[in-house]
């Protein structure tokens, strides 16, 4: 991974592919990033259902169950602190998305070409 990291909003990307403003089938407006933001909610409330949602060649959304547990500590005001089950939102690659991620750059700043 680089040093300097490069950090987006959704407006921004939103932006670049030129998604602001998008005209739905009703003839509405909707601000782009608006509606990237409504994508994610409802992949939020499949995977919080137990559901899953694939976006080909990108990858799959979910969500597990971290088990609670029981933390002994001498550090804290009392001895015992119990933590509660909760879900997290879980993102597995696809072998799509893993290959184009990896890609190395070259000494010249350009993508190495695929091999296969």
């Amino acid at each position: 991974m680089s040093a300097s990291k490069k950090t987006k909003n959704i407006w921004d990307l939103a932006m670049e592919i030129g998604l602001c403003p998008i005209v739905c089938q009703c003839g509405e407006r909707i601000d782009g990033a608006e509606a990237i933001e409504e994508f994610f909610q409802k992949i939020i409330g499949v995977c919080k259902d137990g559901g899953e949602v694939r976006i080909k060649n990108f990858g799959t959304f979910s969500a597990k169950v971290l088990k609670g547990r029981n933390l002994k500590t001498s550090i804290a005001d009392k001895d015992e602190t119990d933590f509660e089950d909760v879900l997290v939102l879980r993102f597995r690659g696809s072998p799509v998305c893993k290959k184009e991620i990896n890609k190395r750059k070259g000494k010249n700043g350009k993508q190495n070409k695929d091999k296969s």
